[in-house]
Order: structure tokens, then sequence, then C-alpha cells
């Protein structure tokens, strides 16, 4: 099933989180005033990463309640 976000959004947001982890192990980013913002942010993008998840499997779940047994020939 086609995600809800653009096509690529998914990916891209799990590679922002994982590089902004990255950062946030670093000794260098840890002694930065910009500590804080980038923890924002990471929470940030998994907020908006579980919620294009979480649109995904409620649509994939609607599709298959509305599913049709096209295998059945008893109709005849």
């Amino acid at each position: 099933m086609e995600s809800i976000g653009k096509p690529d959004t998914k990916q891209y947001l799990q590679e922002l989180i994982s590089h902004y982890q990255q950062h946030l192990e670093s000794s260098f980013w840890k002694d930065s005033e910009l500590y804080n913002l980038i923890q924002e942010e990471l929470y940030k993008c998994t907020y908006k990463l579980h919620k294009i998840k979480e649109a995904d499997m409620r649509g994939m779940m609607l599709a298959k309640s509305f599913q049709f047994p096209l295998d059945s020939t008893n109709y005849i």
C-alpha cells in the first residue's frame, strides 16, 4: 500500500533521526548550546515519522476490512 506522506518522507525522516542521534552521541555537541535544539528536532522528527506510520497502518487495516472474497464462486 502506498504511504500517506510523500514517497520518500519516511526514508528522509529515518535518515534525519539517525543523523540527530549521531550528533547527540558526539562529545562535541554535548558541550554545545545547540544540544537542546538537536534533541527537540529529534523528537519532532520521531513524532512525525510515528504519525505517518500510524496513518499507513490505519489505511491498511481499513483496506483489509473492505476486501471481498474474490476467489469464491458460490454466486453462480
